[in-house]
């Protein structure tokens, strides 16, 4: 596939391998048919490098994160930018953006303070991770429109890569309550 310029610095198959997201230093997010090849369309608001790409587990959210600290949640398949998740640690917990030109948008989420480097969902799409240079990694309820922070893990260097798994199989494999994400969710730090 021939269509960053700059290099690409990442990549993500959607779960049913029909398409896959690139993304890199030309700040943009770049969606190709796999079987084809074809470039589909360009994902466009990030203002740095873009440095990760995630497909939630069904296949109806498009994740990229970047150097400009924001988060950009996208309609994988009308590539529609859903929702941007940015900002600073502010006691009130938010800051609205409205100029950003984004309908439906709600208020952002307590953000990472400098570029967000990484994105990873929980299997079952019940929690996002990301991770960033300021050292920390945010926990997010998925399952809520506006990506509620539920735990933020500050360590000692820069978080370069995230993942979450299973420590004990749900009885279900399909069960999508968030109570079940709360109770795994300590088990993980």
């Amino acid at each position: 596939l021939v269509g960053h310029p700059l290099g690409v610095l990442a990549l993500a198959f959607q779960p049913d391998s029909q398409r896959v997201a690139t993304a890199g230093f030309d700040r943009q997010v770049k969606v190709w048919d796999v079987e084809t090849g074809e470039h589909i369309m360009n994902l466009a608001g990030h203002r740095e490098p873009v440095r990760a790409v995630s497909f939630s587990p069904d296949g109806k959210k498009l994740l990229s994160c970047s150097d400009d600290m924001a988060i950009r949640v996208w309609h994988p398949v009308s590539g529609k930018a859903l929702m941007v998740l940015k900002g600073h640690d502010f006691q009130d917990g938010c800051l609205c953006d409205k100029n950003s030109g984004i309908k439906n948008m709600s208020c952002l989420v307590r953000g990472h303070r400098a570029g967000v480097r990484s994105l990873a969902f929980s299997p079952d799409g019940l929690v996002l991770a990301s991770g960033s240079y300021d050292r920390t990694a945010r926990i997010m309820d998925a399952t809520k429109h506006s990506f509620d922070v539920m735990r933020r893990v500050a360590i000692d260097t820069e978080v370069v890569s995230v993942a979450l798994g299973y420590m004990d199989p749900p009885k279900e494999a399909k069960k999508r309550d968030s109570e079940w994400a709360q109770s795994f969710l300590p088990r993980l730090f």
